[in-house]
């Protein structure tokens, strides 16, 4: 089975754009080189269709980034929560998508979505889109399987001062977890056994 890669797409469309790019400077270059006017037209088309180009492959990489973070991620702390006596599931379907790990003990489940965020934009109910985005993709795992709690895990986030404190970050049903196992241990523990 081929891996999903979704950044393909963007990586290819990237390509074909700053392709078009090269294209459109050398047929400008012979324009202005004919002395013919209005080769400036040419020349913001190039730089435009590089530009684009070059976003979508920016774009491309930290999808790809994101993926790679995220099953390395998930290989290390599937044993790690299975010494804990829970059991864990990598990349659970669910209608809408799919969720990084399911953590389940006798009685009780937790979504867990991984992201590679190096900071988290947010304190108490003001928030960066992209991190009201994850929140928002947490709660609907959440309910998709009526987990009983669910964590964004930031393993190679770095916490502000502010967001030290008690619900600095993250929303009811849903903790925002910083830094490697042993923080994600600790959440877990009080998800299933609330201390």
């Amino acid at each position: 089975m081929s891996r999903y890669a979704p950044w393909e797409d963007d990586r290819r469309s990237g390509n074909r754009l700053v392709l078009f790019s090269g294209i459109t400077g050398l047929f400008t270059l012979v324009v202005l080189n004919a002395g013919v006017g209005y080769w400036w037209i040419g020349a913001l088309l190039c730089l435009l269709l590089l530009n684009v180009g070059l976003v979508q492959l920016r774009r491309a990489g930290t999808r790809e980034f994101g993926k790679d973070f995220e099953e390395m991620t998930i290989r290390h702390a599937i044993p790690a929560i299975g010494r804990m006596g829970y059991t864990a599931h990598a990349n659970r379907r669910f209608q809408s998508g799919d969720i990084d790990l399911v953590v389940s003990s006798s009685n009780a489940t937790v979504t867990i979505e991984i992201k590679s965020f190096i900071r988290w934009r947010q304190f108490y109910f003001f928030k960066g889109e992209r991190e009201g985005k994850a929140l928002r993709q947490a709660t609907r795992q959440r309910a998709a399987i009526d987990a009983v709690h669910a964590i964004v895990w930031l393993p190679q986030g770095i916490p502000s001062l502010l967001q030290r404190l008690p619900y600095a970050r993250g929303k009811s049903g849903v903790t925002v977890v910083f830094g490697r196992e042993a923080p994600l241990r600790a959440t877990l523990r009080r998800c299933f056994h609330g201390r």
